[in-house]
């Protein structure tokens, strides 16, 4: 079966991903992530925790936010959505699947580079991903639509549509180092246009460390929704590491 073979590769030295693009053919295992928002307009910071199962062509990945902001009033802390994935394996180069979001805390009134993380709300998506590898280098696309609610607080509108097309390259550098490159465009979201650069190092077979910086190129452009001018005010500091069986 494709997972199967694939799931070779995750002992190997694991599938390749970006921020974005998650690596949803991985097969079974877990990871964390770690998101500070720098700068002026930072202070939020948020970890993540996911589980993926994988069975042949089927992967199933569950996730949870958890978000820490500034407010008026202080620090303040809250889970995010509740994020949920179902991707079937086309071909080896080929996924398909739908995820949904769900609010699972009281409301964390912030976010950092996603509009589906933290900011309470529901919705579903389908995802389209695609892989192709070669001697030097493994190129990966994603693209999604479909659509969401929030609590209809500036800047979030009560409905959204959903659409997202990204592109990553990852360099290899040898047998466990590379570097990722991934360029992300999405509507609506709070960020609607990053750029990402992350190192990747696997510490051993099956478990892999990363870091990097995501840029909001939207958001230093004044194309946020939110009520910011225009200018260099943030920046994403990323880090994750994950382990598959």
């Amino acid at each position: 079966m494709i997972l199967a073979s694939l799931m070779g590769l995750a002992v190997a030295g694991q599938v390749t991903s970006g921020h974005q693009i998650a690596p949803i053919d991985a097969g079974t295992g877990v990871g964390i992530e770690q998101q500070v928002v720098m700068g002026t307009d930072g202070g939020t910071t948020v970890t993540t925790a996911v589980v993926r199962w994988a069975r042949d062509d089927l992967h199933i990945a569950v996730g949870i936010p958890y978000g820490a902001y500034r407010t008026p009033a202080g620090r303040d802390a809250s889970l995010g959505n509740l994020q949920v994935g179902g991707y079937y394996g086309v071909s080896e180069m080929v996924t398909v699947g739908l995820e949904v979001h769900a609010n699972a805390g009281e409301g964390a009134w912030s976010w950092a580079n996603s509009a589906d993380e933290l900011w309470p709300g529901a919705g579903a998506r389908g995802v389209f991903h695609y892989r192709l590898e070669t001697e030097a280098s493994t190129l990966l696309f994603r693209s999604a639509l479909g659509l969401a609610s929030a609590r209809a607080i500036d800047p979030f509108p009560a409905t959204r549509l959903q659409f997202e097309a990204t592109g990553a390259v990852d360099k290899a550098l040898s047998d466990r180092a590379g570097l990722i490159s991934e360029m992300s465009f999405r509507v609506w979201d709070t960020s609607p246009l990053d750029l990402a650069g992350l190192a990747r190092f696997d510490v051993t077979d099956g478990v892999r460390a990363r870091t990097g910086l995501v840029l909001p190129l939207g958001t230093w452009a004044g194309l946020s929704p939110a009520d910011r001018p225009a200018g260099v005010r943030e920046a994403t500091w990323v880090f994750d590491v994950s382990a598959y069986f």
